[in-house]
């Protein structure tokens, strides 16, 4: 298929793409805030997630996501949900988002080295058990522990500045790419 544009994927051109690409039932609420509070800190950024196998599940995590998000007085337009995708496909859509943010309690695995395959720069807070200690084992094997977070404040300042600074970004993607093997 070759190279895709974010339009392919019915993303905008001109904002900040943040990927949330963990199954929706593993997004725990207290990452709700730390999402929010980057959409409120970057004024020209959206969320990406993808849809759930089971329709009830995107459409309760979107109740959930979208009452909160107009409680703290932010558009729910905000937030794009793609459909389950081929794998190629899948892996396009990190390399054309600007930030993984690996989520709380349960850190990405597969998400996690696909997006490191794809180049797309992470950002985790490690959680207190295995399960939300993987993607920080593998930033820190890749030598990106600038991208580990020690709270959830830290996590947003991270995300954020990370995301503005192309040049930030191109080195963490190309590390990423250079230390996979």
């Amino acid at each position: 298929r070759g190279e895709r544009s974010r339009k392919d994927f019915d993303l905008p051109d001109a904002r900040t793409l943040y990927l949330n690409p963990q199954s929706l039932h593993k997004i725990h609420p207290d990452h709700d805030k730390p999402m929010f509070d980057i959409l409120d800190r970057d004024r020209k950024s959206d969320l990406v997630f993808f849809q759930a196998y089971e329709p009830e599940i995107t459409q309760r995590f979107k109740q959930r996501i979208e009452s909160r998000l107009r409680a703290a007085g932010i558009a729910p337009e905000r937030l794009h949900f793609l459909p389950r995708l081929i794998h190629d496909d899948y892996r396009q859509v990190n390399r054309l988002c600007d930030v993984m943010l690996d989520t709380l309690h349960w850190s990405g695995g597969n998400t996690s080295l696909d997006a490191i395959a794809a180049g797309l720069p992470i950002v985790t807070l490690p959680g207190r058990f295995m399960r939300g200690r993987q993607s920080q084992s593998m930033l820190r094997l890749l030598g990106l522990d600038q991208y580990i977070a020690t709270d959830t404040d830290e996590y947003v300042r991270i995300a954020v500045e990370l995301a503005n600074d192309a040049r930030a970004r191109q080195r963490a993607s190309q590390q990423m790419l250079d230390n996979a093997g």
